[in-house]
């Protein structure tokens, strides 16, 4: 039953994979706010998002910006029906592209300024292909923001810095630059946001 739930977030499928993206969406959204902060933001970048989850995040970010165009890439199909339908009106305008896929599986004709993943990073399979090919896909000068906040039952904010130093290594391997890491106290563990340049 554990390895069941734990897929459901992992890569939710039909109902319950559903009510798993509510629980996320709900969850995430002070996180997805610090971390347009962190990211810097300006009105007119085009951004990517790994593992948008029911789409919350990219809801807040265009009604936010309004002149930013996104494009977002999650592994369920679940959670990409639920985004198209979160985000429905910015499809239709352009600003928004939706695709089933991973990190690994992004098809852009256009550098990104920014891109932001929020609570996936501890699920992407190759971490390290995966930053390697986020690091292609940026401008020069472009910045990747990932943030997680550990969920499960003992987390302490041991396991937060333990994530923060996996990912501030694996972008220091994958050429990003001025990396920093910054925290953020929250229930039930402090989140951490790891940010590189290329």
């Amino acid at each position: 039953m554990k390895d069941f739930i734990s897929k459901q977030f992992k890569e939710p499928e039909g109902l319950v994979g559903k009510v798993a993206g509510k629980v996320m969406a709900f969850e995430n959204g002070p996180l997805y706010d610090w971390t347009f902060k962190e990211l810097g933001i300006n009105n007119g970048d085009a951004i990517l998002e790994i593992g948008f989850g029911p789409g919350e995040g990219l809801h807040r970010l265009l009604s936010s910006f309004p002149r930013c165009s996104v494009d977002g890439y999650d592994p369920s199909e679940a959670m990409v029906e639920l985004a198209k339908k979160r985000n429905e009106d910015f499809i239709k305008s352009g600003r928004l592209s939706i695709k089933k896929g991973t990190a690994q599986d992004v098809l852009s004709n256009h550098p990104y300024n920014r891109i932001y993943s929020v609570n996936s990073f501890p699920m992407w399979d190759d971490k390290e292909q995966s930053l390697h090919r986020l690091h292609s896909l940026l401008k020069k000068e472009g910045t990747v923001s990932i943030t997680v906040q550990p969920r499960q039952k003992d987390a302490t904010i041991k396991h937060a810095m333990n994530l923060a130093l996996e990912i501030s290594s694996l972008m220091k391997r994958t050429g990003f630059h001025s990396i920093r890491t910054d925290e953020k106290e929250l229930k039930p563990c402090t989140a951490i946001c790891v940010s590189g340049t290329k």
